[in-house]
């Protein structure tokens, strides 16, 4: 039998004529086909001027990337990819902060190709003013200072900070403050401090979006000492007009003072105002101010004065 009479001549013979119609179908009548162009950017286009001076922020963009069906002759659809074109939104008319949906638009500029379909084909922009506030700092006190010494004062420099960002990040800072750790200090505490940021219930901000225009502040905390020091009341004489005695207790007849070691080491009792006792001529009691040497203070700032009681002794009499 003659070959090209067997079946494996006219199998192959088929299979020859096949590759020439799908080859003439292909090259020769170019058929129209569909294809998804996936993962194309898309940009923001038209920024107005406010975004540009820095007075608006984009805060968020639904998408970043839109996927496209493109339509056209297969020699064309053939030799696309996600560079071959370009997507974006048209910001033009968004000049104040809030949210918006912005048709997202494509551009290929190929001759012989439709947009067919985008996914997604609209995106939501949110757009914030950008703000700048003046915050306190506040002292957050860590621990507790070794026995017997006292904070006599914190001072910070500065103690105003700026901060700035979209409306919405700055409002969401409750505070702004520094960190002392005063655990067994028993030294003056000395330093540059890290400005944080809090929310409302306490937590750490740490948004990028707002800035500060400085990152720390100098401190200079100041620890004292408290000695507990006898009150001795000061008369104007021993005896009032009659020549009678005059004898003076003070309530309390101890204060506790604060201040540097040296001082309230040298400091050994406290004298109150000077008492007039010229017309005192029976029991009484009154309200006298307590004297401090200049650097102490009273621990109790409620305990500036002390009651005297005046008795009148008449054993001297003259």
């Amino acid at each position: 039998m003659k070959f090209y009479k067997t079946d494996w001549f006219l199998r192959v013979a088929s299979l020859v004529a096949a590759i020439f119609i799908w080859l003439y179908v292909v090259y020769q009548e170019n058929p129209t086909i569909d294809t998804w162009v996936n993962n194309i950017y898309v940009s923001q286009r038209n920024l107005s001027q406010d975004f540009e001076n820095g007075k608006l922020v984009i805060l968020s963009v639904s998408s970043n990337d839109v996927d496209v069906k493109l339509s056209g002759r297969r020699s064309i659809i053939s030799s696309i990819n996600a560079e071959s074109g370009s997507a974006y939104i048209d910001m033009s008319k968004i000049t104040e902060a809030g949210r918006y949906e912005v048709p997202i638009k494509v551009d290929f500029s190929i001759d012989g190709m439709d947009v067919v379909q985008l996914k997604p084909n609209r995106c939501t922009v949110v757009v914030d003013r950008v703000v700048t506030e003046e915050r306190p700092v506040e002292i957050i006190r860590k621990g507790v200072v070794s026995g017997g010494h006292f904070v006599e004062d914190i001072v910070m420099n500065p103690d105003v900070l700026k901060i700035s960002g979209p409306k919405t990040a700055v409002d969401a800072v409750a505070s702004c403050a520094i960190t002392v750790d005063l655990t067994d200090k028993s030294e003056d505490i000395k330093g540059l401090y890290k400005i944080k940021l809090y929310d409302g219930s306490g937590a750490e901000i740490t948004d990028s979006s707002v800035t500060k225009n400085i990152e720390y502040t100098d401190v200079h905390c100041m620890l004292s000492t408290v000695k507990n020091v006898e009150v001795k009341p000061v008369l104007s004489s021993d005896v009032n007009q009659k020549g009678e005695k005059i004898v003076a207790t003070c309530e309390p007849s101890r204060l506790t003072v604060s201040g540097k070691a040296a001082l309230l080491e040298s400091t050994v009792e406290l004298l109150t105002n000077v008492i007039d006792v010229s017309k005192v001529y029976e029991g009484t009691e009154i309200d006298c101010e307590v004297l401090l040497p200049e650097g102490l203070v009273l621990a109790d700032d409620n305990a500036k004065t002390v009651k005297v009681k005046l008795t009148v002794s008449k054993e001297n009499e003259q």
